[in-house]
């Protein structure tokens, strides 16, 4: 299995004999596992596609009811200012350290995950109400596009329209981290008063770069999938839900939220 997502293992699971839409349709516990995959004893807890999607709803649940409660911490004259609470910054850093603990300590996902879905509702509500003040009804529309989104590329994936082979995969994970790299750096910048130009303004260059940020966040969720689709197959454990779950929650969190700053930026 290899993602781009950070808050997913790397790991080299074999390619899968059967994809995830025959896993959704069939029995995901009878499935063989690949070729060269360690062999499974039966009655084992092996992960299925039913938990991962299951933990992935009960993540999205969290993320909900903490974006409620973070929506709600935000004043009414800094949501017209445009200004984030300044413990923002802390809520910050704290998702950035739950996502690495992730992917350095997988084996508590379980901990992890419900905490990280959870901080990052808090930041994406905070978000959310800035965004709907200054632009009404534009958290419905990044809502209804991440679902969108999400759907076309699960057809995409399912249908075989997009294959995740290790070229994609390669250049997904480079795109990812130059995105990374240049948040990291607008970041840092801003620190000292300055910011990168172009890419934050609602010019046509920052529109493209918003476009193209959103497009790669999509193309995450084709490596998420895969990593599903491999380790179902591979006859992995139950455990691995809470991971893969995670990673799918970081994906669309992400979209929605790059989403939001396009529509943002267009109807500025």
């Amino acid at each position: 299995m290899r993602t781009s997502n950070p808050v997913l293992t790397r790991t080299g699971t074999p390619q899968p004999d059967r994809s995830l839409d025959e896993l959704l349709r069939g029995d995901p516990v009878s499935a063989r596992p690949p070729s060269g995959a360690p062999p499974v004893a039966i009655g084992t807890d092996r992960l299925t596609v039913d938990s991962v999607i299951v933990t992935t709803l009960g993540l999205l649940g969290l993320v909900v009811v903490a974006g409620a409660v973070g929506w709600n911490l935000v004043s009414d004259s800094n949501a017209t200012a445009g200004r984030a609470p300044a413990w923002m910054m802390g809520v910050f850093v704290l998702v950035i350290g739950l996502a690495i603990a992730a992917a350095a300590v997988p084996r508590h996902a379980r901990i992890i995950a419900p905490a990280y879905a959870i901080v990052v509702g808090v930041l994406a509500g905070v978000v959310s109400r800035i965004y709907e003040v200054r632009f009404d009804g534009i958290v419905l529309q990044a809502i209804g596009l991440t679902i969108g989104v999400f759907l076309t590329m699960l057809i995409l994936f399912l249908n075989r329209t997009i294959r995740c082979t290790p070229r994609l995969r390669v250049a997904i994970a480079s795109a990812t981290f130059a995105v990374f790299a240049i948040y990291v750096l607008s970041f840092l910048v801003r620190l000292f008063g300055a910011d990168i130009p172009y890419i934050h303004d609602a010019g046509p260059i920052g529109i493209l770069f918003s476009l193209a940020v959103v497009t790669i966040a999509a193309f995450n969720l084709i490596l998420d999938f895969d990593a599903v689709e491999r380790s179902v197959a591979a006859g992995a454990p139950s455990s691995l839900r809470w991971n893969l779950a995670l990673g799918l929650v970081a994906t669309l969190v992400w979209l929605y939220l790059e989403l939001l700053r396009l529509l943002g930026k267009i109807r500025r």
